[in-house]
């Protein structure tokens, strides 16, 4: 008895330290959580000021151009200089404007490093140095500019010696008419510069900085809505590198390919697959067990469940598929407390919405409200969804949204079991699958095709509610373009297969799952 009593202490002492460490783990995920969605804002926060210091470093930029040395801003008839096409020849001002050329040149550094001399203390034919005794700066520039002490005390024009046969004295040129400039040299090219006036420039560092997207709702609100959700330890682990197309889905176990629920025939629990668009969801679960979050205005999603949820791999350039788990999901959060970013890019996608019916009811509600009438009147939003006549802007629907009138709603996705056995089969079904090429129903009418007089145009589909099990209330419109977690569309006309606008062919030929975002 007393062992007895001893083995159900030991056993309630094990019970009592399984339970501690469960909070403990359960503490420590809260904790690594909140430290990822701290990395993140701190990640967001340096690109911010990368941003930052790159505006600064254009304005600084900026602000030193317009600041440039006064000879950056001397005009054409201010600069004086001697170019390798010119012959030789400086034109310098006239007599009339050598007091101006005095006052402008008094503020402007000398360039040269020569002190000023007088005429009488140069030798015959020694008005200008050399091109080869430049100083350094000078000859940095295809263009030399004359020390303008020399300029002052001269007369109307000098003729620069390059050669002896320009060699003249003083008193002769004191008297020679002026020089026309040579055609072609009217003004320095940007590369000929000065190098003094290069150097003043500071060299500021380019900073390349990608740009940022801010995240759909703030991660302190994605991580209150997961808080209170624990993720599924998986055992024994999960499938990692099992990734299948949805073709291969829908020929073992059936179920329509394109569409955001597929119900799985072949499957005696009924299982049912969900297909949500990471471009559209970015917070989805990333493994298996991990709780999750994604935005819908489907009932159906929160009144049913399980679902048997496949996340879609966004580093793969084929569209494949992952088998994540079992999933419940559970309203959890409204429009309104999401940011501005994710609010403007609904608006925009309901405005553009043609398939779901949910969508197309809320615009129709929307224009109804807009243009005074009862939104309530199931037979006018029938009508307006038949025939719109009303048109809906973005800013309407933003506001209506902003409101509460209409909603967008945030679900959490917990995970609540990992049907391994399913994942098993699976992967074993795509081991030995071998895709079933489409039939041409072409065959044997290309003669007849060709000796046709006239090629035959088949009319435009018109969008027209069919029944669809997939949508939340049995009602569905198909369309030519998708909806928010759609795939496609499974219509096929007497030729061809249908490919709705916003698809396109994948490499295994079937429809791949694009989005507004991707094309």
């Amino acid at each position: 008895m007393d062992d007895f009593k001893q083995l159900r202490l030991d056993n309630q002492r094990l019970k009592d330290a399984v339970e501690r460490m469960r909070r403990e783990r359960d503490d420590a995920e809260a904790q690594l959580a909140a430290s990822r969605l701290r990395i993140t804002e701190l990640e967001s926060q340096v690109r911010r000021q990368a941003i930052r210091i790159s505006d600064l470093t254009d304005e600084g930029q900026e602000c030193v151009a317009e600041s440039k040395p006064a000879t950056t801003s001397m005009s054409i008839s201010d600069v004086i200089e001697i170019s390798d096409d010119d012959g030789g020849q400086v034109p310098l001002r006239t007599e009339g404007m050598k007091s101006e050329l005095k006052a402008e040149l008094s503020a402007v550094p000398v360039l040269s490093t020569v002190a000023p001399t007088s005429p009488e203390a140069l030798p015959p034919g020694r008005l200008n140095r050399r091109r080869s005794e430049s100083s350094p700066i000078e000859r940095a520039s295809s263009s030399t500019f004359i020390d303008h002490s020399l300029i002052l005390e001269r007369s109307d024009v000098v003729t620069a010696a390059s050669s002896p046969a320009h060699k003249m004295r003083p008193s002769v040129a004191s008297t020679a008419s002026p020089q026309p400039l040579p055609p072609g040299r009217f003004k320095r090219k940007r590369s000929e510069s000065p190098l003094i006036e290069r150097a003043s420039l500071p060299q500021l560092a380019k900073v390349k900085v990608k740009k940022i997207e801010e995240p759909l709702i703030p991660q302190d609100a994605a991580a209150e809505y997961l808080r209170s959700t624990p993720d599924l330890i998986v055992s024994p682990p999960a499938l990692d590198d099992l990734y299948v197309p949805r073709k291969f889905l829908g020929e073992k176990y059936g179920g329509s390919t394109y569409q955001f629920f597929q119900n799985f025939k072949t499957e005696n629990q009924g299982r049912v697959g969900v297909f949500p668009q990471p471009e559209l969801n970015p917070l989805l679960p990333t493994s298996p067990g991990k709780a999750g979050l994604i935005f819908s205005s489907r009932r159906k999603l929160v009144e049913e469940g399980p679902w048997a949820l496949f996340c879609r791999s966004v580093s793969s350039k084929k569209v494949v598929w992952r088998y994540i788990g079992e999933y419940e999901a559970e309203v959890c959060g409204q429009f309104q407390q999401q940011n501005s970013v994710v609010k403007q890019h609904w608006a925009e996608h309901i405005r553009k919405a043609k398939q779901h019916e949910v969508y197309i009811k809320m615009r129709a509600r929307i224009a109804l409200r807009k243009a005074g009438r009862d939104p309530t009147d199931d037979g006018a939003v029938a009508q307006e969804v038949k025939h719109p006549s009303l048109s809906v802007t973005k800013d309407d629907i933003l506001e209506a949204l902003e409101s509460g009138e209409e909603g967008v709603n945030i679900i959490r996705l917990k995970c609540v079991s990992y049907d391994r056995e399913f994942a098993v089969r699976m992967e074993r079904d795509f081991d030995g699958w071998i895709s079933q090429p489409k039939e041409n129903k072409d065959k044997g009418k290309k003669k007849e095709r060709n000796v046709s007089k006239a090629k035959i145009s088949r009319p435009r589909r018109v969008a027209t509610p069919v029944e669809d099990s997939d949508s939340e209330d049995g009602a569905h419109v198909e369309s030519e373009d998708e909806d928010e977690e759609r795939d496609g569309c499974d219509l096929e006309s007497e030729d061809e297969m249908y490919v709705a606008p916003g698809l396109k062919l994948g490499d295994d030929d079937s429809l791949s799952d694009l989005t507004e975002l991707e094309e």
